[in-house]
């Protein structure tokens, strides 16, 4: 047995609801042996009672919103913002369609050619405060647009004055819909909308943000003709995407690339970075140093001798005011980074300093500037040239003194190599006693062997001591000595000094 009622506030017809706690305009009760179990069901005075399934849903406590009329599709379309909200991140030169819900509060029936406005934001704290003084017509690109930062442009999705049905919400308070019209170019506004009192309409605009548009931040509403309408309880709000760009790019201070042997140096481009959205949008920036014409050139792998690839950690932006940062991007370059200048095997390249910035909505920028990096010679030598004992008149025979002579520089090394007379007192050994090679030797009979020179006029000697490749390992070659004693030199200890030059 169930008590089935229909309480006095339902809405109807849309549904009906179960309930025990509204009152019942009526209630019937009823007693069926015949069923014992199953469905709900309900009875009729004087007729036969019958049965029935029943779908109950939770109960809502606002009134369902309902409209009549045919549906309008989206068509696969999605909105760019939610209603009310500022449309984002909107491109210059990009198609914009704009929908806009003008009601009539009034007793009367307005007659309504509806006219698309544009103003820029500036200082106002939001579209609605913007001086009504400040918005001018949009113009048609078939008319010209002028100097307008907004243009009205065709497009391919509608018909110039189709008639809108109802896509946005429907106004507070009793109003019906009547159809408006979808704008394009050659057109900027509707025609004389015929709207009666507590109706309202929807009228969509296709344009362009252009490129007069430097600004941050657009308004856009409609107007009766020339007239402004009585109250504009939300004015549509449109940012202008405007991507970073860079300028005044610094590589090096302006100067050829100059490395320290053995080590690295700090190299640094700099650039001005601008951004019309402020820059505050600004989001991040990298950059690479490479050879140019390095495999990959920008998008090179990493390689310590000819491509740099510098993360966002190692740039940063300073200085920032208004719309623009110094934007400064920094890495150090090893000894053996490959030269470009006009005596290196590479005087047909430059070293490239590409700089890459983007912004909060991922429009980036990039520019390029170059260097040439100079070819550097370096070594390192121990410090001693032992050649321990030697009997006065004999020489060192088979036994070879030796020196390690590292690379520390970007290209082969070959020597210049001098000497000093060996002293001790007023005891002189000529430095002409010295023999040198690249191999092991006996003094007396050595044919490869090179007798050294004054350092005063030093002998070029081609070592070929190649170019490191790897900050792990310095490239060396070993050069071996000996020296003879001439009779009636004083039996003593002698030092002396070798020069080694760096050569090409």
């Amino acid at each position: 047995m169930l008590s089935v009622c229909r309480p006095t506030n339902m809405p109807k017809p849309i549904r009906f609801v179960i309930t025990t706690t509204s009152s019942c305009a009526s209630s019937t009760t009823a007693t069926d042996s015949t069923y014992t179990s199953g469905s709900f069901g309900f009875t009729f005075w004087y007729q036969h009672g019958g049965w029935d399934n029943v779908w109950v849903r939770p109960y809502i406590a606002s009134t369902p919103t309902v409209s009549f009329g045919t549906e309008q599709a989206d068509s696969g379309a999605t909105w760019i913002a939610a209603e009310n909200m500022y449309a984002p991140n909107y491109a210059q030169n990009q198609n914009i369609r704009l929908r806009f819900s003008v009601r009539n509060s009034s007793l009367a029936t307005l007659s309504l050619p509806l006219r698309l406005q544009v103003a820029a934001k500036l200082g106002s704290p939001n579209c609605e405060s913007v001086p009504t003084g400040n918005f001018t017509d949009v113009p048609t690109t078939t008319s010209g647009c002028g100097s307008s930062p907004a243009c009205m442009t065709s497009s391919s999705q509608f018909t110039n004055k189709a008639s809108t049905t109802q896509l946005l919400s429907i106004p507070n308070g009793n109003y019906t819909f009547t159809q408006g019209q979808m704008i394009e170019d050659p057109s900027r506004e509707t025609d004389a909308i015929s709207l009666p009192a507590a109706q309202y309409t929807e009228a969509e605009y296709n344009f362009q943000m252009t490129a007069n548009a430097p600004l941050d931040r657009y308004c856009l509403r409609v107007v009766n003709g020339t007239n402004p309408l009585d109250n504009y309880s939300r004015v549509a709000e449109i940012q202008v995407l405007h991507p970073p760009v860079i300028s005044n790019l610094t590589f090096n201070g302006n100067n050829h690339i100059a490395l320290t042997e053995g080590t690295t140096t700090l190299i640094t481009a700099t650039a001005t970075v601008t951004d019309l959205n402020g820059w505050g949008d600004l989001v991040a920036a990298s950059s690479t140093f490479y050879r140019s014409s390095v495999s990959g050139g920008q998008s090179c792998s990493a390689n310590n001798n000819d491509c740099y690839q510098i993360a966002t950690s190692s740039c940063g932006f300073s200085d920032c005011s208004g719309n623009a940062c110094l934007l400064t991007c920094s890495t150090r370059l090893w000894f053996f980074a490959d030269p470009t200048d006009a005596v290196s095997n590479f005087a047909a390249d430059v070293w490239n300093a590409l700089m890459d910035v983007w912004d909060s909505s991922g429009a980036h920028d990039s520019d390029v500037g170059n260097q040439e990096l100079y070819t550097l010679s370096g070594l390192m030598v121990p410090s001693a040239i032992n050649y321990g004992s030697v009997t006065v008149g004999t020489d060192t025979g088979a036994n070879n003194a030796s020196t390690s002579i590292q690379n520390t520089g970007n290209s082969t090394l070959n020597l210049n190599l001098g000497g000093d007379f060996l002293r001790a007192g007023l005891n002189l050994i000529s430095y002409s006693q010295q023999k040198y090679a690249t191999s092991t030797f006996t003094y007396s009979g050595c044919a490869v062997c090179q007798t050294l020179s004054a350092s005063s006029s030093p002998s070029y000697f081609s070592l070929g001591v190649g170019k490191a490749t790897t900050s792990a390992w310095y490239p060396f070659k070993d050069i071996f000595w000996g020296i003879g004693i001439p009779p009636g030199t004083a039996a003593t200890s002698f030092t002396g000094y070798n020069t080694f030059e760096a050569m090409q």
